[in-house]
C-alpha cells in the first residue's frame, strides 16, 4: 500500500508526525519539482496549497512511496484527497512551478522535444552514465521523463530549476527547466556525448577503413561495402544496446525484446528458506557485474494483497554475479499465512517475479513452502505426532507442546501503527550507536517487531536492522539501541522504521561530523564609498561549496547602524567574503565600528575597525 506525508518547504511534516526532513530542505533549495528514487520506490514531488480562496499561497513537498510502477501514478489523486479531503485546504495549481505536479494529474503525455540528442542521451544511460539536460517548459519536461523513466540505467530521475544541485548530484538523470530551446546538453553531459560519437567513428573506421580517392580498388571495395552498410544499420537498431549505438529504427523506436548489455537484472527465485522457516529465500542474478555491492528492492505480497515485505538494501554479489539472502516479514507480520506468493526484485528501473506456495498443511499459521497434506510444520525425532495437526489450532514452537507460543502469539495479533520516531546518540557519544525513541498507536504492554533502515542524504542505503523486538511501554512509547555504520558518508542521515506496515522516519547528525561555524571575521570601510563596507571571514565543518546566509550587525559606541540576514557563499577552502554592503542610507561617522557576524545562532564573531573624519 502506498504511503505519502507531506513535508512544508523547510522539511517539516505538517500536521504532525515524523521529524524534519534535511532533504526537502535541500530539495526546495535546489528548486526539485520532481525526484524519484526506484530504488528505494519513493518520489517527492513539490506542490502549492492554500488554507481558502483568499490566503496566500504556500508551498509544500509530497513524499510518496509506492510498491510498484502502477502505484506511481496515484500521487496527484493522494495528494488531492490528502489536501483536499482531510486537511480542507485549496491545491493551487496557478503558479508556473506547480505545473508538472498539475501534469501527473492529467491525462497529458506532454511533449519531449525533438533532437537528434536524444538517442545519444539514452544510450548514454543505458550503458550507466548520468546524464543532465534542459528543456524550455514543464510540458517538455514531463514528456522527456515519460520517455527515459523506463531506460535500465535510470535508477533516480529529477526535474529541477537547477541541474547542478547539490541534493541531486547522485541522481542518473536531470531534467532542468529554462531558458532552453529543444534539448540542450547540460554541464559534462556535451562532453559525453560527443565521447559516445567519437567511438563509434573509430569503431567504424576501424571496421571498414577509409577510402583513398586515388586508390580504384579502395573504391571498389567501398562501394560494394556500402550497400552492406545499410544492413549493418538495421543490424546496429535492433542490437544498438549493446554496442552502445543508442539507434532506433525510423518510424518504430526501439525494437522489442532487446536488452542493454550493461549490467541487467537476470532471473530470480523465491521460496521459503526452509521446513518451518519464516524467512523468504531470494536468488538470482545481475548480468554483467561481480563482486560488488548492489542496492536491489525486494517486495512480498500475499494472494490478499498484503505486503509482507518491502525494502531497498545493498547486496553483495558473488564472482558469477549472483545473490542469495533472506528476508523477514516487516513489522507485525511475524508468520507466513498459507497461500501464494509473489516476490518482485527490482535493480535499474527493471523488475523480476517469482512466485512461490505457502502450503494449507496445517492450521497453525507456521506452514511452510513446498510441504504435502501431512506434513507438519514442526516435529521431533521420536514423536511421530505432529506439534501441528489437523483439528489443533494452537502454533507451537516445541514438539510435544500444545499451549500456545505466548510470544509468537502476542506478536501476530498485535496491531496498531508507528506514530513517530527520533534519534539520538547514546551518552557516551559513540557515533556507531543510536537509540531510537518513538511512540505506536493501538500497542501497549508487548514486544513487537520492527525493521530499520538507515541512509544517507543522498539516498545512499547505509546499514539496515531487518528484525528487531521492541518492547512497547503501556503508554505506546518504546526506546531502544542500535548500531549505526556511516560507511564513509556524510551527514545528514535518515532513519526508517517500519512496522505493521506503517512507517516514521527522522533525519540526525552523526557527531563524527563538525556543525558548520564561523572561525572569525574581519572587515574594512569600503574606498569611496562612504556608506558600504566589505568583509570576510573564514568558516569550517561546510561541504564544499556552499550558498547560504549568515546575520550580520554592525554597531559603534552608541547605537546599532545596521542588522539583517545576508547571502553569502562559503568557498571550497571554506571562505566567504562580501564585496560593498549598503549598512547606512548616509554616511558612517567618524568612530570606532564593531561588526559581529552569526551563523545559524551559533557562536558570532566579530571584528573592529576605526573610520577617521577623513
Amino acid at each position: 500500500m502506498a504511503e505519502l506525508r507531506i513535508y512544508d518547504s523547510q522539511g517539516r511534516p505538517i500536521r504532525g508526525g515524523a521529524g524534519e526532513s534535511q532533504q526537502v530542505k535541500d530539495f526546495f533549495f535546489d528548486g526539485v519539482r520532481l525526484a524519484v528514487d526506484a530504488g528505494r520506490t519513493e518520489m517527492f514531488c513539490f506542490f502549492r496549497a492554500k488554507d481558502n480562496e483568499t490566503a496566500r499561497s504556500e508551498q509544500y513537498y509530497a513524499k510518496y512511496s509506492y510498491r510498484s510502477r502502477s502505484e506511481m501514478n496515484g500521487l496527484y489523486q493522494e495528494v488531492k484527497r490528502r489536501i483536499e479531503g482531510e486537511y480542507g485546504m485549496i491545491l493551487d495549481t496557478e503558479n508556473e512551478d506547480t505545473r508538472f505536479f498539475e501534469l501527473l494529474g492529467s491525462s497529458e503525455s506532454g511533449r519531449a522535444p525533438e533532437s537528434s540528442d536524444l538517442d545519444d542521451v539514452r544510450s548514454l544511460l543505458s550503458n550507466f552514465e548520468s546524464a543532465r539536460v534542459g528543456v524550455g517548459s514543464y510540458s517538455e519536461a514531463y514528456g522527456l521523463f515519460s520517455q527515459l523513466f523506463s531506460n535500465d540505467g535510470v535508477s533516480k530521475i529529477a526535474v529541477s530549476d537547477n541541474a547542478t544541485g547539490r541534493s541531486l548530484s547522485a541522481y542518473d538523470l536531470v531534467i532542468e527547466k529554462g531558458d532552453y530551446f529543444g534539448l540542450e546538453l547540460l554541464g559534462d553531459t556535451e562532453q559525453k556525448v560527443e565521447s559516445l560519437r567519437e567511438r563509434r567513428r573509430s569503431a567504424f573506421d576501424s571496421e571498414y577503413g577509409t577510402e583513398d580517392d586515388n586508390d580504384p580498388i579502395s573504391g571498389l571495395v567501398g562501394a560494394a561495402l556500402f550497400g552492406g552498410i545499410g544492413v549493418a544499420l538495421v543490424l546496429a537498431a535492433i542490437y544498438g544496446s549493446c554496442l552502445g549505438l543508442g539507434m532506433a529504427l525510423p518510424g518504430v523506436g526501439s525494437p522489442p525484446f532487446v536488452d542493454s548489455c550493461g549490467p541487467s537484472l537476470g532471473g530470480v527465485d523465491a521460496d521459503v528458506a526452509g521446513n518451518g522457516s519464516q524467512e523468504i529465500r531470494i536468488t538470482g542474478a545481475i548480468n554483467g557485474l561481480s563482486e560488488t555491492n548492489e542496492t536491489l528492492t525486494v517486495t512480498v505480497v500475499h494472494e490478499n494483497e498484503t505486503v509482507l515485505h518491502n525494502s531497498s538494501k545493498k547486496r553483495q554479489l558473488n564472482s558469477s554475479g549472483a545473490f542469495d539472502f533472506t528476508v523477514r516479514p516487516d513489522g507485525n507480520v511475524t508468520s507466513l499465512a498459507p497461500g501464494d506468493y509473489i516476490a518482485t526484485v527490482e535493480y535499474g528501473g527493471t523488475s523480476k517475479n517469482a512466485s512461490f506456495t505457502v502450503e494449507d498443511g496445517t492450521d497453525s499459521a507456521e506452514a511452510t513452502s513446498g510441504a504435502s497434506e501431512n506434513d507438519t510444520a514442526s516435529s521431533t525425532a521420536g514423536n511421530d505426532t505432529a506439534s501441528s495437526t489437523a483439528g489443533n489450532d494452537t502454533a507451537s514452537s516445541t514438539a510435544g507442546n500444545e499451549s500456545d507460543d505466548t510470544s509468537s502469539a502476542s506478536e501476530s495479533t498485535a496491531g496498531g501503527s508507528i506514530e513517530s520516531v527520533s534519534a539520538q546518540e547514546t551518552v557516551d557519544g559513540q557515533t556507531d550507536s543510536f537509540q531510537l525513541d518513538g511512540a505506536v498507536t493501538g500497542v501497549t504492554n508487548r514486544t513487537v517487531n520492527m525493521s530499520i533502515d538507515f541512509s544517507a542524504w543522498d539516498g545512499t542505503s547505509l546499514n539496515s536492522i531487518e528484525s528487531k523486538d521492541v518492547t512497547v511501554a503501556s503508554d505506546g512509547t518504546f526506546a531502544f539501541t542500535v548500531p549505526f555504520d556511516p560507511n564513509g558518508t556524510d551527514g545528514p542521515y535518515e532513519v526508517t522504521v517500519r512496522y505493521n506496515e506503517s512507517t516514521a522516519s527522522d533525519t540526525f547528525e552523526s557527531g563524527s561530523a563538525t556543525d558548520p561555524q564561523l572561525e572569525n571575521v574581519s572587515f574594512t570601510y569600503a574606498d569611496g564609498q562612504q556608506a558600504k563596507i566589505n568583509f570576510r571571514g573564514n568558516t569550517s565543518g561546510f561541504d564544499g561549496r556552499t550558498d547560504t546566509s549568515i546575520d550580520v550587525r554592525l554597531e559603534n559606541d552608541t547605537a546599532t547602524v545596521f542588522q539583517g540576514t545576508v547571502p553569502v557563499t562559503v568557498d571550497d577552502d571554506g571562505t566567504f567574503q562580501q564585496i560593498g554592503l549598503n549598512v547606512s542610507e548616509n554616511s558612517l561617522a567618524p568612530g570606532t565600528y564593531t561588526l559581529v557576524v552569526t551563523y545559524d545562532d551559533g557562536t558570532p564573531v566579530e571584528d573592529t575597525y576605526d573610520i577617521s573624519s577623513n
